[in-house]
């Protein structure tokens, strides 16, 4: 079984490794280098197949230079969330099908964001879908779904691996089992497809308008890469990790108190205690250190936080 594996993400690499144990890659596709400052930052898909030795390709548009795919013989082309949209010339090109891994329980959550947007609606359970690819968005027929559930003290970072690692196993008994048949899948229900875009800045804002619990899940819906933010006195700051409080009262956005470790803000319903945050223009720190340095100064009691 020859298969062309295409990713980019943390996401996407125990999908690739455990694909590598059992079947031969004969390609890795992955998005191009990208530059922070004057560095050259390599995906992490890109440095896993570097390190197993596999040949790998990283076009600019995939579509435009799909000679190099289509000059691949392969079985299958496989992929977990590698950003770019497929042509039909290259999804045709497989002897057997092309594949997806998708971080949802499909037909829910289709589109880029899928986990994220998962915390961030409070679901409790999330779970992997192993699918055809079609021309239209994560809109193919099931091979298999798995679902698990979804703590509340879990964040982005835990979702994500947890789910990576499911999806590696799932792809591999999706792929032995193509290898002996034909699958017809199940045909998704149109009815129940909902969308998962991409977060946008205006996702990532807090407003303590809202309830704790849906601060709280925006805040660990996005954790471990873009961080929550609010605006207090012509500053932003990122929030990474937090505490629910379903049981204090105040005024939204209200700071109604400020122990040695948190700052506990008040929202519609409940409170948040922020527990790490960054300040703008400084470096993450938790909120214990904060408040040992300028965050006495700046945070008081009383005071009412916009956003």
């Amino acid at each position: 079984m020859k298969i062309i594996f295409m990713g980019t993400p943390s996401f996407a690499v125990p999908v690739l490794e455990e694909i590598n144990k059992h079947f031969e890659i004969v390609l890795v596709v992955t998005q191009p280098d990208s530059r922070i400052r004057k560095k050259i930052v390599y995906s992490e898909v890109k440095n896993k197949a570097i390190e197993l030795g596999l040949p790998i390709f990283q076009p600019e548009n995939i579509n435009k230079e799909k000679h190099y795919i289509l000059n691949t013989e392969c079985d299958l082309i496989v992929t977990a969330a590698y950003g770019q949209f497929l042509g039909k010339d290259i999804l045709n090109h497989p002897k057997l099908a092309a594949i997806n891994c998708h971080g949802s329980l499909l037909p829910k959550y289709r589109g880029g964001a899928p986990i994220q947007r998962a915390i961030m609606n409070g679901e409790k359970e999330i779970g992997v879908s192993i699918i055809y690819m079609t021309a239209k968005m994560d809109a193919g027929n099931i091979l298999a779904k798995k679902a698990i559930p979804l703590p509340l003290e879990w964040g982005e970072r835990e979702a994500f691996a947890a789910l990576s690692n499911l999806g590696a196993k799932l792809t591999v008994d999706v792929i032995k089992k193509l290898a002996k048949e034909k699958l017809p899948g199940e045909k998704q229900k149109e009815e129940e497809v909902t969308f998962a875009p991409i977060i946008s800045n205006e996702d990532e804002l807090i407003s303590f308008e809202k309830e704790a619990y849906k601060v709280y899940n925006k805040i660990r819906a996005i954790n471990d890469s873009k961080g929550a933010y609010f605006n207090f006195k012509d500053e932003i700051y990122k929030v990474f990790e937090a505490k629910l409080y379903l049981d204090k009262k105040g005024n939204p956005g209200e700071i109604i108190d400020i122990t040695k470790d948190e700052i506990i803000i008040a929202c519609k319903e409940g409170a948040i205690g922020l527990l790490l945050i960054r300040r703008q223009g400084k470096n993450t720190t938790p909120v214990r250190d904060f408040l040992n340095g300028k965050g006495k100064e700046i945070f008081k009691i009383g005071e009412i936080i916009g956003g």
